[in-house]
């Protein structure tokens, strides 16, 4: 689908025109992010509902190769202020910056990018715009800070000059000097226990919040299932595929919920840990039972190499040791091309288990490498080969093996395949 819009792109904007298709290209990404009607919306907001301007096509949320860069560039700022309201500015960044690499018609990689630079809004990607300046431009900017700093620098001798002042009254009053550094101190700890006090109040209202968009959320899961089911009356089979599409997506959200919880426990210390003796390949067992018919579906093997008896029961939360085999193995069939193999490996020292599960698939980028357990961080790559999903679950899996008292770490090449390792003590 997405070849198909971005061919679409190219070809209304003709090979010339990296701006046109930089904008093309931002407009679908938005329009996978928000919808077709949210686009639409955001568009006419630019233009403050008048008509829209010659070559802008927003029944079909393109743009032409005639459009001039001042209507491009309210686009992308009506495009980007959307996003930052609603996924903050690392979001924004990386989509820009995914727009960009993507933008690969017209002249070389560097003159596209200086092109693309000049109409993406002021305050995102300041650092690669500096790379697109000429040298007067440079020295021009080199000269303005030089003159802000000169202006700063004034001020904070003068700022200087008159505390040097103050402190010679202060140092004359020995006593009144001790009672404001006592009071300085006493009013420093009253504002860290209000910061302590407001990071609980956040986790209390996120748990909340989550809490309370689960209830309903489950209460859509059973009614859309009851009538999947028939049970609330004969439906078509065009009602049944919509509802299915419902469905799946109130299970997205459901599952956002819950790891937007997890997440938010790791951060607290309230990441509650119950160990339990447990066998390790009866666990695999059951994880594999639930993702086989995904791998048989996407055309994936799963290869489990042997099973070593000698691996004696772990000290493990079951639940959340689940998590970690489900997710690896979620993330192995999900990125792996049909036709390919999901590995398990499993071996042991004196001291500890050593996990390997390894898979055939895209691999990730190696620019983007140490990012991949970050919270809410997706690979460029995994985005195009999959639009769902919320990037915490190697963040959560990171954290469940360390609280193990393990360690986690991957090897990866693009296009080539990824293997994840890690360890268990026994």
């Amino acid at each position: 689908m997405f070849n198909f819009w971005r061919e679409k792109a190219v070809a209304k904007s003709g090979p010339d025109v990296p701006t046109v298709v930089f904008c093309n290209l931002l407009l679908n990404k938005s329009r996978e992010t928000f919808g077709e009607n949210r686009v639409r919306d955001i568009l006419r907001a630019v233009f403050e509902f008048r008509r829209m301007p010659v070559g802008v096509d927003a029944d079909n949320l393109l743009v032409g190769s005639g459009v001039g860069q001042d209507v491009l560039r309210a686009i992308v700022i009506g495009i980007v202020n959307e996003t930052v309201k609603v996924f903050g500015t690392v979001v924004t960044e990386s989509m820009l910056m995914n727009a960009i690499s993507e933008t690969d018609v017209g002249p070389s990689g560097e003159a596209v990018a200086a092109e693309v630079m000049a109409i993406v809004p002021a305050g995102f990607l300041e650092s690669r715009k500096v790379k697109f300046l000429s040298k007067e431009e440079l020295e021009k900017q080199v000269a303005e800070k030089t003159s802000e700093l000169r202006k700063v620098n004034d001020v904070l001798e003068d700022k200087v000059a008159k505390r040097t002042e103050e402190l010679r009254e202060l140092l004359a009053e020995q006593e009144r000097s001790g009672k404001l550094l006592v009071r300085r101190d006493l009013e420093l700890t009253h504002a860290n226990d209000k910061l302590r006090e407001l990071d609980e109040r956040k986790s209390e209202f996120l748990s909340v919040v989550a809490h309370q968009l689960r209830t309903p959320l489950s209460g859509i899961k059973w009614t859309l299932s009851m009538i999947m089911n028939g049970e609330l009356g004969p439906i078509s089979n065009d009602q049944k595929v919509f509802i299915m599409k419902s469905y799946e997506s109130n299970d997205r959200m459901i599952e956002l919920v819950e790891s937007m919880l997890h997440a938010d426990r790791i951060d607290s210390g309230k990441f509650d840990f119950k160990p339990t003796p447990t066998q390790i390949f009866d666990l695999i067992d059951n994880v594999l039972y639930e993702v086989l018919p995904s791998a048989h579906k996407r055309g994936v093997q799963i290869k489990f190499n042997g099973r070593d008896l000698s691996i004696p029961q772990l000290n493990v939360d079951q639940e959340k040791m689940r998590a970690v085999f489900q997710n690896l193995l979620d993330n192995a069939i999900k990125y792996s091309r049909a036709g390919g193999t999901v590995s398990i490996d499993i071996t042991r020292d004196a001291e500890k288990v050593k996990v390997a599960i390894s898979d055939q698939g895209i691999g990730v980028p190696e620019d983007q490498k140490a990012l991949i357990f970050s919270r809410f961080f997706r690979a460029r790559n995994a985005l195009k080969v999959e639009t769902d999903g919320n990037g915490l679950g190697l963040f959560i899996v990171k954290s469940i093996i360390e609280k193990h008292g393990g360690k986690i770490w991957f090897e990866s090449k693009e296009n080539a395949g990824t293997t994840f390792y890690f360890t268990i003590k026994i």
